[in-house]
């Protein structure tokens, strides 16, 4: 059931992204913003995994427009007022929220999202997005639709709605910037906004024609990490109607299509090996789990900065840059590029305070090497392990739940299972597994409690390490200790019992619908 519901908005142009369970909090943070989930990657996350499922309004879902009603009583009075609601609401797509309706459109244009403060509607459209069926509310009601798998409904012009004025969305010509994981990018280098503007107007400036003019700036645009979708949306947000683009008519995303693949193969075959080794290192970290959002974004300014220069040594490198790269403020990225040194991936050079860095690569490729695998795990999302990890086979044991030792007991598990007999210190082990001290010494205290670990005082400092490796019955130990032994399969069956329950509501609420028609 819960597949027909992603086809149907996949089939609708509809962009669906992975929410916390029973919240409305995106999974990934603001990376909703510019990241594109295949259908393949939704259905991993809202059917197996148990996440919520939102979908993205504006321009990025064909136009979709969303008027979310907070009171249900409202929505009524409305259609009895107002025959146009009555006539949209049976050809256009209703969902019945916790308290009240949301009811899809489609514009002409992009619309500007805001707030009817006479009716309590919100507008919600450019730059948001909503919770969609079946996902859960956090009070365990299930959002579901009213009239069924209906198409939504295209508004002919914004003034068609007779109660609600929608305001086109303005927006001067700004690259947008949205922080995530997967994009190098945070904004064009290497080509002035004036030159872009010109090119997306139909100016083919120092190019023999316009198309090829597009195709420098498509090529632009790669080489700085943007993804198809990203670029599409530049073209089709800002182009011209004297541009080649625009020009193409409704083939005008077949043309793009082509330009892109073209341009794609192009950098790929011109493309230098030092940018190969830049990119193999964001591939090898992306899913990393032992660095924080704003570390990986640090990070990922880093490397622009060595994609820029050419080098990975004597790097001039201030936090008030990477703030800018990162879209942070200067306090983070300076905390962060701390954090980076700490971590061993980043060298100071000079003991005087300078500005010189350079990365260290053997510490990256050590850290980000080919037999780490990325993992999907059901109470952490993606982490990092290597192949031949003694827990692989069961990474949803209950020991790795935030009351335990959370997910970066996985890592410590491992450090431990393959040093056996050898003593460490606590900073010796934060710097092989990457987790912060505080964090560490916490988890050290459980398994010292558990009986796991021995402790020696050699040198006036504590060391760690454990006789033989940690089974399965030690991890089921510590699940129980800490009262979350069976926490992952109740959690699931309670999942299962809620949905059955509110299709079980959702079957009497249609019969008696049935009959009340009957009657009438």
């Amino acid at each position: 059931m819960i597949i027909k519901y992603i086809d149907y908005f996949y089939k609708q142009g509809i962009k669906c992204i992975p929410l916390v369970h029973k919240k409305k909090i995106p999974l990934y943070g603001e990376s909703w913003k510019t990241t594109t989930y295949s259908k393949e990657q939704i259905e991993q996350k809202v059917f197996n995994d148990g996440c919520n499922l939102g979908i993205v309004c504006g321009s990025q879902s064909d136009n979709l427009v969303c008027l979310d009603f907070d009171d249900i009583k409202i929505y009524e009075e409305l259609k009895s007022k107002y025959p146009w609601l009555e006539k949209i609401s049976n050809t256009t797509t209703v969902v019945q929220t916790s308290r009240g309706i949301h009811l899809y459109l489609k514009s002409p244009i992009p619309v500007k999202s805001s707030k009817d403060s006479d009716f309590k509607i919100d507008i919600k459209a450019e730059n948001s997005y909503i919770v969609a069926p079946p996902s859960i509310h956090p009070t365990g009601i299930e959002y579901q639709f009213l009239n069924g798998f209906k198409p939504i409904y295209q508004l002919k012009k914004l003034s068609e709605i007779p109660f609600l004025q929608l305001k086109p969305y303005e927006d001067n010509f700004t690259i947008p910037f949205y922080p995530c994981h997967t994009d190098l990018l945070i904004d064009i280098s290497g080509m002035k906004k004036k030159k872009i503007e010109k090119i997306l107007s139909g100016d083919k400036l120092h190019h023999p024609s316009r198309s090829e003019a597009e195709a420098a700036l498509i090529t632009l645009c790669i080489k700085n990490g943007w993804s198809e979708e990203k670029t599409f949306q530049l073209f089709e947000r800002y182009s011209a109607e004297e541009s080649k683009y625009r020009g193409k008519g409704k083939y005008r995303q077949d043309y793009f299509s082509y330009v892109f693949s073209s341009a794609l193969q192009y950098y790929h075959d011109k493309k230098r090996d030092f940018d190969k080794m830049i990119d193999g290192w964001i591939n090898g970290f992306k899913f990393c789990s032992f660095l924080s959002s704003n570390e990986k974004l640090c990070l990922l300014a880093v490397f622009r900065i060595c994609k820029e220069v050419g080098r990975i040594d004597n790097l001039n490198i201030s936090s008030y840059q990477l703030a800018d790269y990162m879209g942070r403020s200067q306090n983070h990225s300076f905390t962060s590029l701390k954090r980076l040194c700490t971590l061993g991936f980043l060298l100071k050079i000079g003991k005087t305070q300078t500005n010189i860095f350079s990365l260290d690569d053997k510490s990256i490729e050590s850290k980000f090497h080919n037999d780490i695998i990325p993992y999907y795990n059901n109470c952490y999302g993606i982490i990092l392990l290597s192949k031949n990890i003694s827990i692989i086979q069961n990474l949803n044991n209950d020991c790795f739940r935030q009351e335990a030792l959370n997910s970066n007991g996985i890592f410590l598990i491992e450090f431990l299972n393959e040093n056996i007999d050898n003593f460490y210190t606590l900073q010796e082990i934060s710097e092989k597994t990457g987790i912060k001290y505080s964090t560490l010494r916490k988890k050290i205290i459980m398994l010292e409690g558990m009986k796991i670990l021995k402790k020696i005082k050699k040198e006036k400092k504590n060391r760690y390490r454990i006789d033989k490796e940690i089974t399965f019955d030690d991890l089921y130990k510590i699940a129980k200790k800490y009262k979350t032994a069976g926490m992952l399969k109740k959690q699931i069956e309670h999942h299962k019992e809620l949905r059955e329950t509110q299709k079980i509501k959702k079957v009497e609420f249609s019969i008696e619908n049935l009959f009340e028609k009957k009657g009438a």
